[in-house]
């Protein structure tokens, strides 16, 4: 079972404004920095909900978020690379969490 106390940790230099140009494929874009306004990381059972609430996002941003907080939850990342990533830092990147489990419950204008 994944460390979610890892994972929350992780999850928590997510929030806030912050260049996310390390979790994106967009060739290009006026600016890579966004807002994730709120993270939770839950589990029941054998499955695992993050949930993630922006003002935006970008190309791949949620897969590639999801995908780092995988890799902290099963012992290949630490909660401060998310960190390092976010402030710029030369740091090995985790693969995108595969589309299929990734579902868009809403969008508010």
């Amino acid at each position: 079972m994944p460390d979610f106390d890892a994972m929350r940790k992780a999850a928590g230099y997510f929030e806030g404004r912050h260049d996310f140009k390390a979790f994106t494929t967009a060739k290009k874009s006026k600016s890579t920095e966004r807002t994730i306004k709120r993270i939770s990381i839950e589990y029941e059972g054998t499955r695992a909900y993050i949930r993630i609430e922006a003002d935006d996002f970008l190309h791949n941003m949620a897969r590639y978020m999801v995908g780092m907080l995988l890799d902290v939850g099963n012992g290949l990342k630490k909660p401060e690379d998310v960190r390092r990533c976010l402030d710029g830092e030369n740091v090995q990147m985790s693969l995108p969490a595969e589309s299929y489990g990734l579902f868009l419950v809403k969008v508010i204008y």
